[in-house]
C-alpha cells in the first residue's frame, strides 16, 4: 500500500515537472518570435528609407542636370516656378527586389523660396532654394494598413547674373519635420 502512494506521488512530480518545463519552452518560443518580428520591421523600415533617400537622390540629380548641362545621359527634370496649396508631383519610381514586396516612392516640390533681390545687380537672378519629399510606400497589407517613410532634402540655385545658366546644387538631407 505505501509503495501505490509513492508511483502516486512520482507521476505527479513528473506531471509537475513536465508542465514546468512545457512552460518555460512556451516563454522562449515567445520571445524568440517576438524578436524575430522585431527584426523584420526594422529591416521594413530599413529598406523604406533606402528606396526613399534613392529616389529622392535620383530626382535631384536630374533636377542638377536641367538645362545647361549637355552630355550627361540623364534625362533632366524642370522644377515649376511656384508651389500651391497641393505640393506638385515631381518624379514617381518603383523599388523592386528580388522576393521582397515593392515600394512606391512618389517625390514632391513641398517648399520653393526665393531669397530677396536687395544688394544684386540688375538682372541678376536671386537664389533659390527648393525643399523636396519622398514618400515611400508599401501596399496595403490585408488590414487595409499601409506603411510609409517620408525623407526630405534641399537644393539650392545660387544668384545667377543675366543670361547666366546656373543649376539646382544639392545641399543635404533634412529633417522630417520643418
Amino acid at each position: 500500500m505505501v509503495q501505490d502512494r509513492e508511483g502516486g506521488m512520482a507521476s505527479m512530480l513528473g506531471l509537475a515537472l513536465l508542465l514546468l518545463v512545457i512552460l518555460l519552452g512556451m516563454g522562449l518560443w515567445q520571445l524568440v518570435r517576438g524578436g524575430l518580428q522585431d527584426s523584420n520591421e526594422a529591416l521594413m523600415e530599413i529598406r523604406l528609407r533606402l528606396c526613399a533617400q534613392s529616389v529622392l537622390e535620383k530626382a535631384a540629380v536630374r533636377i542638377e542636370a536641367a538645362p545647361g548641362v549637355p552630355g550627361t545621359g540623364v534625362a533632366p527634370l524642370e522644377l515649376p516656378e511656384e508651389v500651391g496649396g497641393k505640393p506638385p508631383l515631381i518624379y514617381e519610381e518603383t523599388c523592386n527586389s528580388e522576393g521582397e514586396e515593392p515600394i512606391e516612392v512618389q517625390v514632391f516640390l513641398v517648399r520653393l523660396t526665393t531669397e530677396s533681390s536687395e544688394g544684386l545687380a540688375p538682372g541678376q537672378l536671386p537664389p533659390r532654394q527648393a525643399v523636396l519629399e519622398a514618400w515611400a510606400a508599401l501596399p496595403k497589407d490585408k488590414w487595409g494598413w499601409q506603411r510609409r517613410k517620408v525623407w526630405r532634402g534641399l537644393l539650392v540655385r545660387p544668384a545667377a547674373g543675366e543670361g547666366e545658366v546656373v543649376n539646382y546644387v544639392w545641399k543635404g538631407w533634412l529633417p522630417a519635420q520643418l
